[in-house]
């Protein structure tokens, strides 16, 4: 009896095994099927981003390309403001004008006889930069503020670059161009007569 049992016993476990191998194995090859599927998407994506990057990179060194070119024409051509002091730098071409020629001293009204001057400036940023970002920035020199009634030197540098700004959109350049600076006598140069000064600046990037 008891060995019948045992044999019955045996023969059900043996049963149970071969019945759990066969749903083993079918999940086995369910997942390595779907291991599979994944390995091929993930390899699809690999190429995908490495198109990407190519074209990423080409385009980055076209724009790179289109500056250099654009810069070396600015550099290698005459004096794009004829007359004026201006110094050339990677995006920009700065214009640069002493204080004595703009203003009397402590004021921020224009000379009558810098305004020519500016006119022709604005005409040559009309002409060869329309669309640019045109920066007007005021400097001073490091003599506090004394006499004036300007609080400080920023403020002064401010509204002078102001000034210089507004005459320029007088003379036709769009407003939405242009953005007024002032840095007072925190960029000052070697001696005073150099630091008084409004720079145009004018941006090709």
């Amino acid at each position: 009896m008891q060995k019948r049992m045992t044999m019955a016993w045996v023969g059900g476990l043996v049963l149970l095994m071969v019945g759990g191998c066969g749903n083993w194995k079918q999940k086995y090859d369910l997942c390595n099927s779907e291991l599979e599927n994944a390995e091929g998407l993930l390899a699809m994506l690999g190429d995908e981003r490495d198109r990407l990057q190519s074209q990423f990179d080409q385009a980055n060194m076209s724009l790179v390309a289109c500056q250099s070119e654009q810069h070396n024409a600015v550099i290698g051509s005459a004096n794009p403001f004829p007359g004026e002091d201006v110094t050339i730098g990677p995006g920009t071409i700065t214009v640069t004008m002493p204080d004595q020629v703009l203003f009397d001293s402590g004021q921020v009204a224009l000379k009558s006889g810098s305004k020519g001057r500016l006119s022709r400036i604005a005409g040559t940023i009309s002409s060869n930069y329309g669309g640019n970002l045109i920066s007007v920035v005021g400097h001073t020199d490091r003599d506090p503020i004394r006499k004036s009634k300007w609080k400080d030197n920023w403020e002064l540098s401010s509204q002078r670059a102001l000034a210089v700004t507004r005459y320029l959109v007088n003379q036709g350049i769009p407003a939405k161009q242009m953005e007024a600076v002032g840095r007072g006598e925190h960029h000052s140069l070697g001696t005073k007569a150099q630091s008084r000064r409004v720079e145009i600046v004018v941006h090709t990037f």
